[in-house]
């Protein structure tokens, strides 16, 4: 069970149904899985949001290695299994080895890494 309910467009006061409608709209009017089904209480700040996760996936110059493993790092660090379960397959297609991947879900030494990823790790992890 959902620790909120799912939003529909009448419980959204007037002034967001137009947020609302654009982010709901691939979906079918609602969203009910994933971060967005949190930030759809809120749908202008979910509106906003969306603009930051778009330029950090889409538009950043990292190469998409170093993004996915500051994804999985971030969500281990914070115990997010959701976002983990979401990127850790992401990160191994991306060229992450499946030791360090291996070795950040099982909180296990790191084994030998890149300069590149190393910085990411060091940063991300408390």
């Amino acid at each position: 069970m959902a620790r909120l309910p799912v939003v529909t467009r009448d419980q959204v006061p007037e002034q967001f149904r137009q947020a609302f409608d654009e982010l709901t709209a691939e979906s079918g009017g609602v969203i009910t899985t994933g971060p967005g089904s949190i930030t759809i209480n809120s749908p202008e700040m979910a509106r906003r949001r969306n603009h930051v996760t778009h330029y950090l996936r889409y538009e950043t110059t990292f190469p998409k290695n170093i993004q996915e493993l500051a994804i999985i790092t971030t969500a281990r660090a914070m115990d997010c299994p959701y976002v983990w379960n979401a990127h850790a397959p992401a990160a191994r297609r991306a060229g992450v080895s499946d030791a360090l991947i291996d070795a950040l879900r099982e909180r296990r030494p790191l084994p030998p890494m890149s300069p590149a990823e190393a910085a990411v790790v060091n940063y991300a992890t408390p």
